[in-house]
C-alpha cells in the first residue's frame, strides 16, 4: 500500500522548499519556455554553464526532491542548452511534480508526490534573433546596446516583466563580433 502523505512530511517538504529557494539561477526542476514551442518543458540536468530540459510533451519523467533542496531527474534529456541565454520569468511561480520518500525513509513503494513552487525561464539565443532581425528588414545594428536588449524581449518573449541585464553581454558580443559600433 502507498504511503499517505502526513504532518512529518509536511514538515520534511517545508524544510526541502526552503534550501530549493535559497538556490539562485536555473535549478533541476524549474521550468523553461523555449522558442517556438507552445508547452513548457523543465530543466533536467545541470552542466554549469549549459542545462539540459525533458525531452517533450508526455515525457516529463520524475524528479526526486532531496532534503538538501536539489532535485534529481530521471527521464529522457533533450540537448543541453547554455545558461546565458535563459531569463528568468517573473511573478507567480509554477507547481512542479517531485517526489521524495515518506519519513525519509529510503525503501522500495515508499515515496510521496508533491508539488514544489518552481521558477519559469524564457530560452532567447540572442545572436540568432538578432541575425533574423537584420536579415527580416529591421537594422538593429546601429542601436544601443539597452534599446537592442529591450526590443528582444518584446520580440522574443513577448513579456514585459523580464529583466533586461542579462542580455547585455550576449548583445555586446554580437555586436563586436561583427565589428558594429554602438
Amino acid at each position: 500500500m502507498a504511503p499517505q502523505f502526513d504532518a512529518k512530511d509536511q514538515q520534511l517538504l517545508n524544510s526541502r522548499i526552503a534550501a530549493w529557494s535559497k538556490r539562485s539561477g536555473p535549478r533541476v526542476g524549474d521550468f523553461v519556455i523555449l522558442p517556438g514551442e507552445e508547452h513548457v518543458r523543465r530543466f533536467t540536468h545541470d552542466w554549469d554553464d549549459d542545462i539540459q530540459t525533458t525531452s517533450g510533451i508526455g515525457r516529463e519523467g520524475r524528479f526526486y526532491f532531496s532534503h538538501d533542496g536539489f532535485m534529481d531527474f530521471s527521464g529522457g534529456l533533450d540537448s543541453p542548452i547554455r545558461k546565458d541565454q535563459l531569463i528568468e520569468v517573473t511573478g507567480e511561480p509554477r507547481l512542479g511534480r517531485a517526489w521524495f520518500f515518506h519519513h525519509d525513509e529510503q525503501r522500495a513503494y515508499n515515496g510521496v508526490d508533491v508539488v514544489v513552487p518552481c521558477r519559469m525561464y524564457r530560452h532567447i539565443n540572442v545572436a540568432e534573433l538578432l541575425d533574423d532581425a537584420i536579415t527580416n528588414g529591421y537594422d538593429v545594428s546601429h542601436w544601443p546596446v539597452e534599446e537592442i536588449c529591450l526590443d528582444l524581449i518584446a520580440f522574443a518573449a513577448d513579456c514585459d516583466d523580464l529583466s533586461v541585464e542579462h542580455l547585455i553581454p550576449q548583445v555586446k558580443t554580437w555586436k563586436d563580433e561583427r565589428c558594429i559600433t554602438s
